[in-house]
């Protein structure tokens, strides 16, 4: 489950940043991680993310992507089946 939801956020990340990208330039700036400065483009890539979430198509593992104002994942259900020697369990 926890490789699901790791590779949906990459997946929505990296069409995130190819569409920032084919909008504008991305300038590549150093941040420290000891420093509380954020990236300048950090709202614009999550606007980009959170418009992806509402277009039909957009397909992950674990299902539609929402997200709440605090920008976690909302609306969200996984569900995990265990594969045994009858089969498919809930």
């Amino acid at each position: 489950t926890q490789a699901a939801t790791l590779f949906d956020s990459l997946i929505l990340l990296a069409h995130g940043l190819e569409r920032m990208a084919n909008a504008r330039s991305i300038q590549v700036q150093p941040l420290k991680c000891s420093a509380p400065r954020q990236n300048a483009r950090g709202a614009t890539l999550l606007n980009y993310m959170r418009s992806m979430t509402s277009e039909s198509g957009f397909a992950t593992l674990t299902g539609p992507v929402e997200f709440d104002a605090q920008w976690r994942r909302s609306n969200f259900t996984l569900v995990a089946y265990e594969l045994t020697r009858a089969g498919f369990n809930q």
